[in-house]
């Protein structure tokens, strides 16, 4: 287990209030960090003027290196709860005032800021991470560098910008047209959203003259009722090996993607040493609650809590859409096509999903359901379609194709 893997398993953890998660996080930099408990100030007085008033705030944990200097500024928030202007700014004035280069804010996610000293302004969020996202590889990256053993200021500050760089490239593909709830603001969004449109339009007549992935949407809904029936309401502890070897091998089948298609072909044995797992994983997805949704799909990727053998994201996005309709899939073509139309659609799983799910939900309508819109990146991007119209679509109206 990593050490991004170890905070996850820790941190995911709910907790009664702020207070608990502090001491619970301080433990992590300790045990997990190496940092030691003199390295580690609690309610460090921060000196801040207001007018003619000098008041002393209070930050939750600082970080401090051998010279009393402060390294990183940690905030806490309540679990569960989106972090809201008043909290960043109250990190960003701690940095600012300490001239603290590094910030973190910590509830159920973690995000890093950066304060770049030599630049003036505000300190800017690098990047965001669901404690739930275990097999994240920038939270593997981020766990490294912040270990005391590994440590460097001038390492850490190059990691930033390198982050925000990459970031920023991506976003300059299309201006201003960046976040999401940005929708219909301005003339670059217009155009994007004109783009967008006549992407749909094309869609709708492709399918018209194409009855195959016309009765992809049906088999879609076909399949959906089944898995329910048969996968997430079944008891399927209770099956005989061979009851449970063709149930498995019919999912695989109806989820139509190759590496399972293998996988249904193989042997008895294959399937059976993977069962007790995926059984496991299959009832808490099927008890998991709505409220849970967005965080589903992290539990089942590498170094989550139900990670089956073999079984990879692709394979869990399908399931959690049929659990939760309202839930797109999220698979190397859902992030080629957003990569291709320039819009960052986030670090975390959580993150990514609620992006997407927001920017369809935008073109929704009568005809377009999520089922269709995501199929739409299938037209957009896939080479063996059978289609030119939305390929050549991209290439013209988007730079990255």
């Amino acid at each position: 287990m990593n050490k991004w893997q170890l905070l996850c398993s820790i941190l995911s953890e709910e907790y009664s209030d702020e207070k608990e998660l502090e001491a619970v996080f301080r433990s992590c930099l300790i045990l997990a960090l190496s940092w030691s408990r003199t390295d580690i100030g609690r309610q460090v007085p921060i000196p801040m003027q207001y007018g003619h008033e000098l008041m002393n705030k209070r930050a939750d944990l600082v970080i401090f290196d051998g010279h009393n200097q402060p390294l990183f500024i940690i905030e806490m928030k309540k679990q569960g709860v989106r972090v809201n202007d008043a909290e960043v700014g109250q990190l960003y004035s701690y940095l600012l005032h300490r001239k603290c280069r590094f910030g973190l804010l910590v509830g159920d996610r973690i995000s890093l800021y950066y304060n770049k000293l030599e630049c003036g302004g505000d300190p800017e969020r690098v990047l965001t991470l669901s404690f739930r996202d275990r097999g994240n590889k920038d939270g593997k990256g981020l766990a490294a560098i912040l270990d005391k053993r590994s440590f460097d200021s001038d390492k850490m500050m190059a990691w930033c910008e390198s982050y925000i760089t990459q970031r920023k490239e991506v976003e300059a593909r299309v201006g201003s047209w960046l976040t999401i709830d940005n929708l219909a603001s301005s003339v670059d969004v217009e155009q994007m959203d004109s783009k967008i449109r006549q992407l749909i339009e094309l869609y709708r007549e492709w399918l018209k003259g194409n009855e195959k992935e016309s009765r992809w949407l049906q088999v879609f809904e076909d399949d959906s009722s089944w898995i329910e029936v048969n996968i997430l309401k079944a008891d399927l502890a209770r099956l005989s090996d061979a009851d449970f070897t063709k149930r498995f091998r019919g999912l695989c089948k109806r989820l139509n993607i190759r590496r399972y298609l293998e996988m249904w072909n193989q042997s008895s044995q294959e399937v059976l040493a993977i069962r007790q797992d995926f059984v496991a994983a299959i009832r808490h997805l099927s008890e998991m609650s709505r409220s849970k949704r967005w965080h589903a799909l992290e539990d089942f990727v590498d170094g989550g809590d139900f990670t089956v053998k073999h079984l990879k994201s692709s394979f869990w996005s399908e399931l959690v859409r049929v659990k939760f309709p309202d839930v797109p899939l999220l698979n190397n073509k859902t992030e080629n096509f957003f990569d291709a139309i320039g819009v960052y659609i986030g670090d975390s799983y959580e993150e990514k999903l609620m992006k997407v799910s927001k920017f369809y939900k935008h073109f929704t309508c009568r005809d377009m359901s999520l089922n269709k819109l995501s199929h739409m990146e299938h037209f957009a991007l896939v080479q063996n379609a059978k289609n030119e119209t939305g390929r050549n679509f991209m290439k013209v109206n988007f730079s990255k194709q």
